[in-house]
């Protein structure tokens, strides 16, 4: 059995119950509570924001990204009678797709330079927007087959847009390179078993994009998709009994070579995002 497969049933009737019983008991409770974390939150963020920067255009910036999120969070409200239907689907992309927009727009206020390595773990988790990546999946959930290309579609976005930005302030310091590369040393040794060490380094700007974009992939998309992938997985085995054709069980044996084969995944992409290394 390969991972991620059975995503939906051969029957849209069957499918359309399933799913509905489905986010009654693993979304509901995460959506109120998502929302009111984000209700402490978002209040908080403008008032630091106005604290660090004053009035100007980071003033601004600040307050179009709390419109933007208190837009997604009123039209939340106005379909919480369906918030079992499709348009709890529609919700949800759009405020992974809103949160991920106001990273981007958030990013210039949170310019981090790597000079130590704490700085190092800060901006990996806030600047680079791994942590909003992992959180979205985990409190803003959706079935995998929606989820798995919205989060793909997310990370591809944030590779080309935030992540660009976020390492060229980076390695701004004069002590930057030295760190970044290290990380880099690391992570293409567990991957590559520091094979592509022996043909050189990348400059520090493209090791922290290498870095970063391995973080968004691994961390980000591939684990947390998985986990949710699995418990959706089993669900949707023990609901198909006797409607349709049996499916496999998902055991502690398919979980380990599942493992097995995201770890020759992970290592193609960290190849692939390091060609000017090796070629």
């Amino acid at each position: 059995m390969m991972p991620f497969t059975f995503l939906w049933l051969p029957n849209p009737v069957d499918e359309a119950v399933f799913a509905r019983r489905y986010a009654a008991k693993y979304f509901a409770v995460r959506d109120l509570m998502f929302r009111a974390i984000r209700a402490c939150v978002i209040p908080v963020f403008l008032c630091v924001r106005l604290w660090q920067h004053g009035l100007g255009w980071q003033a601004l910036n600040a307050l179009l990204n709390v419109a933007l999120n208190v837009l997604v969070e009123w039209m939340g409200f106005g379909w919480q009678r369906d918030a079992l239907g499709g348009k709890r689907t529609a919700m949800a992309v759009a405020t992974r797709i809103v949160i991920l927009l106001t990273q981007a727009m958030d990013a210039t206020s949170m310019e981090i330079p790597v000079q130590t390595p704490l700085s190092m773990v800060r901006f990996m988790l806030l600047p680079s927007g791994l942590l909003v990546l992992f959180l979205t999946s985990i409190f803003v959930p959706l079935l995998a087959r929606h989820h798995l290309p919205v989060t793909l579609a997310g990370i591809v976005a944030m590779g080309f847009v935030t992540v660009p930005n976020a390492c060229d302030v980076a390695v701004s310091a004069p002590e930057s390179g030295a760190i970044v590369l290290a990380v880099w040393h690391f992570t293409n040794a567990v991957f590559t078993g520091g094979v592509l060490g022996e043909s050189g380094q990348p400059a520090p700007y493209d090791a922290c994009q290498g870095v970063v974009n391995m973080a968004h992939f691994v961390l980000g998309f591939l684990l947390p998709s998985f986990a949710m992938w699995a418990v959706e997985y089993e669900e949707r085995t023990n609901f198909s009994e006797g409607i349709s054709r049996p499916r496999e069980l998902l055991t502690n044996d398919i979980i380990r070579k599942h493992m097995f084969l995201f770890f020759l995944v992970m290592g193609c992409v960290w190849l692939f995002l390091n060609l000017r290394v090796w070629m």
